[in-house]
């Protein structure tokens, strides 16, 4: 754990929403097997590895890449995706209108 942190890495067990928000959007890359991962990451463009077959088959964004839980896997992919850096976002959910969307049906009840 101390060489990564000398690394600039950081490891977070849990975080007020505020704070996982802000380091969601400026962290260069994401790294583990929370649904986060391949959610929210994607809303932000950034770079995710997913580790271990947790959320295998669920629908994801184009920033994110799968691996077993070993060792070379994660640093392979963990290089790769600091080399692709974050993305434009990607609205795998939605585009974020569907309030208004909703609304203008209603009006029309």
């Amino acid at each position: 754990v101390r060489s990564l942190i000398e690394t600039k890495f950081n490891i977070f067990n849990s975080l007020p929403i505020e704070q996982y928000g802000y380091l969601l959007k400026h962290a260069a890359c994401i790294v583990g097997n929370s649904s986060s991962g391949i959610r929210e990451s994607c809303i932000f463009g950034t770079p995710n590895v997913s580790v271990g077959k947790r959320q295998d088959n669920r629908e994801h964004g184009g920033n994110s890449v799968f691996v077993e839980a070993e060792r070379n896997q994660i640093v392979g992919a963990v290089k790769a995706q600091m080399v692709l850096g974050h993305t434009e976002p990607i609205y795998t959910y939605g585009d974020g209108t569907a309030s208004e969307k909703i609304l203008e049906v209603i009006k029309e009840i």
